[in-house]
Parts: structure tokens; C-alpha cells; sequence
């Protein structure tokens, strides 16, 4: 699935005045805009640090001004500007600023993590239950499940799946005038949980959250969402039926319990936005067409068969609009063209709904 780069040498390729703004200005760092002081002299072609939003920062003198946000870099606005990420001179990393090539990713050497909500990626749902009477019986005990927690191997996300994670596409701007040229389907992004099913060539049926695999036996929104479509026979039974050697099917969950229930859903239900069988990636009418067969959810379709417009700026406008499934902003869009995919968040989701 790959480690976020979250801080990484850039060069400054515009610098533009904000309105009724003295001592702040914008700074263009690829797809990126951020507010900076204008105190700070940074001109066109500097090499800079540029630190993505939902970074959070060590404890250093250079980052104290962000120990009332906790240290973690957030989306902002200011003076109507929206500034996404966090640009610092090079004199923050070790070296002389020389001896760094092109855009070098300095997460590690700045002790940079990403943010996790409470909960994180750690989870007991990756640990299967004990099999058996007697160890079943011994999981009553509190000292028993902290050894048993500790001690047994988490089910892994596999290897040969995709993650669900997208690419910004602020991230992607040296590819975006070749991009921009492509055809593209574009479906809404939904905030919730992101899930993986899928069956392998030996016929292993297995589930994952967003970076782990989840035990079957145990007790969490991906488990219920595994029963109530009963998705093992759901996947066995595609992989029968096309003779395939492997499916995968994933989707985001959204309902009561989850991001807020931003969708104001009864209950848990599952959006699916892939399948792929084998090597082959459905497009959205034959994804559409799985999600009927099996009584799935589908994430609603935006826009098909397009092209980006030349300037990215006004793909990020693409992504403001109002949800499909219900009357609010929605989260933003995702991007997809055979097996690349981007996504575009909506900044005024950020704005509003960043915790």
C-alpha cells in the first residue's frame, strides 16, 4: 500500500497576494495551496519544506507556534483563503539543503507522523478468537485476553490487494496535463469506513478495515457488514461464476456509530466503489450491475466519460457540490481511469467537518 509522504523538499512555483491581506500571502507548492507570512521572504523557485495536512509534528522549537493545535497540521482559511499544509524553510532538516535530490520525501528525519483518529490503525479486531472450549473458556479472565491479544499474530491486509487509500491529486501535478487529456468516471466520495472483501486462489475468504485485516469472529462494524450482505457466499459465488482465481470487493461503510452518520442512515450499510476479478477492474455500470445482483449499496455516479479540465485548479472546484444521498456537502470525488485513481476532497468538507 505504500507510507504516506508526508514531508517532503518542493519548490515554490508561484507566489500570489491574497485580497486585504498584509502580511500573509499564497504560496503554490505543485497542486497545493498555503497561506504564508509574507515575514518569511519566501520567493518563486525556493526550496522549501512542504508538510501535507494531517501531519502531526514533534515537539520542536521551529513548531511551537503549533502547540495550540496540538501540534497536528489541519485545513484553514484565512482571510477567505483556504491553505492546505504547512510550508517551513530548509534549515529545519540536517543537511545542507544541497545534499537533497528532487522532491525528497523527509517524513522519517523530521520525526513527522501521520495523525490517526482515536482508535487508530491498532486494533484487537485483527486478533482471531482462540479456538476450543478451554481457551474460549479462559478469555473470561482479563490477564488471559491481554496475553492472548499480545502474543497471537493479527490477520494481515493482503499483499497482492490494492489498498483503499487514494492519491490527492494536489500530489499528482507533474502527471496532471497527460491526465487531463484521459477519459474519466467520477463517483462521490462518502465519508465513512473503508472495507475490503475478497477470496483468494486457495478460496480464503477474508475482510480488512482501511490498513488491517479483521478477524470474522469478532465483533465491529466490518464484521456486521460481512453478515448482513453475507459476503463470503457473495464473493464465492463470483468467483464461481466467472471462473476467476480471485475477487475483491470494496466499499466504504457508512451508518449510525460512524463519522457522525454524516448520511443520517437507519443502519450500517456498505457503498461498494471496486471490484476487480483477476486482473479486471469493472467500470462503474458493471460494479453497478454486481450491487443489484447481491442487494449492495453503490457509491452515486457524478460524472462518466469526461475530461479534466486544463487547469487543476478547477478539478478542485469539481469536487464542491451536494451529495447524492442526502442534502449536504459532500466529502469530494474520486477519479477513476482503468486502474489509476485520484480523489479530490471538497476544501469546505475540510473546512467544516475536520475535527
Amino acid at each position: 500500500m505504500g507510507e504516506r509522504k508526508l514531508a517532503t523538499v518542493r519548490k515554490i512555483r508561484d507566489i500570489q497576494p491574497i485580497p486585504n491581506a498584509d502580511a500573509i500571502e499564497c504560496a503554490f507548492i505543485g497542486g497545493w495551496k498555503v497561506v504564508v507570512a509574507k515575514k518569511d521572504n519566501f520567493k518563486v523557485g525556493d526550496r522549501v519544506v512542504y508538510i501535507e495536512v494531517d501531519s502531526v509534528l514533534p515537539e520542536r522549537s521551529e513548531f511551537e507556534f503549533l502547540r495550540p493545535r496540538k501540534f497536528r497540521i489541519k485545513t484553514i482559511k484565512l482571510r477567505k483563503q483556504v491553505s492546505q499544509g504547512l510550508v517551513m524553510p530548509m534549515s529545519i532538516l540536517s543537511k545542507d539543503a544541497n545534499k537533497y535530490k528532487g522532491e525528497q520525501d523527509v517524513t522519517d528525519e523530521l520525526k513527522i507522523k501521520l495523525y490517526e483518529a482515536p482508535g487508530g490503525s491498532k486494533s484487537k479486531d485483527s486478533i482471531p478468537l482462540p479456538t476450543g472450549k478451554f481457551k474460549m473458556y479462559m478469555m473470561r479472565f482479563k490477564w488471559f485476553r491481554k496475553y492472548w491479544y499480545k502474543h497471537t499474530k493479527p490477520v494481515i491486509f493482503p499483499g497482492w490487494i490494492k489498498g483503499t487509500s487514494q492519491i490527492r491529486i494536489q500530489n499528482m501535478f507533474r502527471d496532471y496535463p497527460k491526465m487531463a487529456k484521459m477519459k474519466w468516471t467520477a463517483t462521490e466520495k462518502l465519508d465513512g469506513q473503508s472495507s475490503t472483501f475478497y477470496i483468494d486462489s486457495h478460496d480464503k475468504v477474508g475482510l480488512c478495515s482501511r490498513k488491517i485485516g479483521i478477524a470474522p469472529k469478532s465483533s465491529n462494524n466490518w464484521t456486521f457488514i460481512y453478515n448482513k450482505y453475507d459476503l463470503s457466499f457473495v464473493v464465492r459465488l463470483i468467483k464461481q461464476e466467472t471462473k476467476a482465481q480471485t475477487v475483491v470487493i470494496q466499499g466504504e461503510i457508512c451508518g449510525p456509530g460512524i463519522q457522525g452518520n454524516k448520511y443520517k442512515l437507519e443502519e450500517k450499510e456498505l457503498f461498494i466503489y471496486a471490484v476487480k476479478v483477476d486482473s479486471k477492474i469493472y467500470d462503474y455500470e458493471a460494479m453497478k450491475k454486481v450491487a443489484a445482483d447481491y442487494d449492495l449499496g453503490v457509491v452515486p455516479l457524478v460524472h462518466s466519460g469526461i475530461t479534466l479540465p486544463d487547469d487543476m485548479v478547477d478539478t478542485v472546484e469539481m469536487s464542491k457540490g451536494i451529495s447524492k444521498i442526502l442534502k449536504r456537502r459532500r466529502e469530494g470525488l474520486v477519479f477513476k481511469s482503468g486502474d489509476l485513481s485520484f480523489k479530490v476532497i471538497n476544501p469546505a468538507f475540510l473546512l467544516k467537518d475536520e475535527e
